[in-house]
């Protein structure tokens, strides 16, 4: 804020909200965003594991189907990059860069969480879930068919960081704005609220600074311009496995940088 103060004057917030029609946006900031927004980064969702299904699935799932029907009205859209996450596919030992599928579609499940009473979705949710463990990783996995099979432009991207921790660079090394997820079970460590931690030697943690997620998901939103085809582009971003596109990706983000 010290050294570019004057950049803030390029931010312009609006009030939306993901779960509601059209983003719960006001007529004019949504005709502000068609006309002038070219490229759209998806950030938003509940990070909660034991989120309830309909909760989910309402913020993950159709909230990014909201996202992608204001990307597929912009008026001169340049590339679109939905932040999933690395556990999308947990069921699965090993993940590739690409979309997978369930057993229900994502139409099938929204449509079950809108007309279903609560009772009834928290009675069928293992039912649903099948070997996903939990309500997040599978909320995010519909969301990310919605990216592929909605979106109708051809620059379109899925990042899906592992468990983000603090920055190695980028404002500072060791920022956060937060003490959720990982950065808490340090704080407890560290206030000495916590003395052990139960967890499997053979475990590896899978770990990436925020800073290098963040400059991530800006470069794949040039990246994916370059080598669009009829598929959309999947970039893992995670630590303990070089992911397919992870040569591509280093030498982006060193050009982009």
């Amino acid at each position: 804020k010290a050294k570019h103060s004057s950049v803030f004057s390029k931010v312009y917030p609006v009030k939306g909200d993901v779960i509601l029609p059209d983003l719960g946006l006001s007529r004019e900031d949504r005709n502000l965003l068609l006309e002038k927004v070219n490229i759209v980064f998806h950030v938003a969702a509940t990070v909660r594991f034991d989120e309830p299904l309909h909760v989910a699935v309402n913020v993950n799932t159709k909230g990014t189907a909201h996202v992608v029907e204001l990307w597929n009205e912009l008026k001169h859209p340049i590339s679109f990059v939905h932040v999933s996450t690395a556990y999308s596919n947990a069921n699965l030992r090993e993940i590739g860069e690409k979309v997978y599928t369930t057993s229900l579609k994502p139409a099938e499940v929204i449509d079950m969480c809108d007309k279903l009473d609560k009772t009834s979705i928290n009675e069928i949710e293992k039912m649903i879930l099948k070997t996903y463990p939990n309500t997040y990783t599978f909320s995010k996995n519909l969301a990310e068919q919605i990216v592929a099979s909605k979106s109708k432009h051809l620059a379109v991207a899925i990042v899906r960081p592992s468990i983000i921790g603090a920055s190695l660079e980028e404002p500072c090394p060791g920022w956060i704005d937060n003490i959720s997820a990982y950065t808490n079970s340090f704080v407890l460590i560290g206030r000495g609220c916590a003395t052990a931690i139960r967890g499997r030697r053979d475990a590896r943690v899978d770990i990436v600074p925020v800073d290098f997620v963040v400059d991530t998901i800006i470069c794949t939103a040039w990246h994916v311009t370059l080598h669009s085809d009829h598929e959309v582009k999947v970039y893992n971003c995670t630590s303990n496995a070089c992911p397919f596109n992870c040569g591509q990706m280093r030498d982006a983000v060193v050009k982009c940088s």
